[in-house]
């Protein structure tokens, strides 16, 4: 386990809560019934009860096993432990948006346009 993958398992263990965030608000207008919708690096599901209400077919994924967790307990939402810096196990296309909320600053320009490609 690598020294960034400890500290997020670490946060998420600490932090039982979870705050909700309401930017998607703002862009509403992208959203439409029955789209398929990933929250790319979703922690511990800050945006999934908005994302549930405009869409039944949400599916997450973060790097912490804790996160992820937390989620399939709480929310009927497809959630995967992934890193997002490798090949995601989604076939291509499949994403109507792909969201990331406060995700893709931790990483190098590089890793970033490698994610983004992904």
């Amino acid at each position: 386990m690598d020294l960034q993958h400890q500290r997020w398992e670490k946060y998420y263990t600490e932090q039982k809560s979870r705050t909700n965030d309401d930017w998607l608000k703002n862009h509403a207008d992208y959203f439409q019934p029955g789209m398929h919708i990933l929250d790319l690096g979703c922690g511990n599901g800050s945006n999934i009860e908005y994302l549930l209400s405009q869409s039944g077919n949400i599916y997450v994924c973060d790097y912490s096993e804790t996160a992820i967790r937390q989620i399939k307990i709480k929310y009927p939402v497809t959630a995967i432990i992934a890193d997002m810096r490798e090949e995601l196990p989604y076939r291509d296309k499949v994403f109507d948006i792909v969201i990331s909320d406060l995700s893709l600053h931790y990483f190098s320009e590089d890793e970033t346009k490698i994610i983004m490609h992904e």
